[in-house]
């Protein structure tokens, strides 16, 4: 989607009912020099090789790309834009990653607009804590967080209380 998308649609036509976010990427206007700043873990830091990775991924032709993007950086959008989100929000961050400041910041500013946010920071533990190559070493936390954004994904398709927030 071009960042030049219209970004306005009915209320009443929203398909997505529910957003859940794995430590989000929400403010790229944000650069990571500033954002390695928060860690307060260095070694559990992702290496840099690998963000240069993600941002050539994500951010293509890197020169082209609008950095204020409200599809790319939610957290910089303006209120009537994050208005336009689904009612009800799930968002996991992780202590020891660069990401988590953004990430509370825009929990804090859709609340503020009356979405019902669930939002959960992972203590002592990196970005990508979740991810493990091994296959058959499973993270008691990670099942657990998993099996409550199931829950809530269950709920909204076959209904059920709301989201505490």
């Amino acid at each position: 989607v071009s960042s030049d998308a219209p970004v306005a649609a009915p209320r009443e036509h929203h398909a997505i009912k529910l957003i859940v976010a794995w430590y989000p990427n929400t403010d790229y206007t944000e650069g990571r020099e500033q954002r390695r700043k928060i860690i307060t873990h260095p070694d559990k830091e992702i290496p840099r090789f690998l963000w240069n990775l993600f941002d050539a991924s994500y951010l293509h032709p890197q020169k082209e790309v609008k950095l204020d993007s409200p599809y790319l950086s939610p957290a910089v959008a303006s209120d009537e834009v994050l208005q336009l989100l689904p009612e009800e929000i799930l968002m996991y961050t992780c202590e020891w990653d660069e990401l988590v400041e953004e990430g509370k910041r825009l929990k804090d500013r859709v609340k503020k607009l009356g979405k019902k946010i669930k939002y959960k920071m992972i203590e002592g533990v990196p970005h990508g804590w979740d991810k493990n190559p091994n296959p058959f070493k499973v993270d008691p936390i990670a099942q657990e967080v998993y099996a409550e954004a199931c829950k809530e994904i269950r709920r909204v398709f076959h209904g059920g209380p709301g989201l505490v927030h």
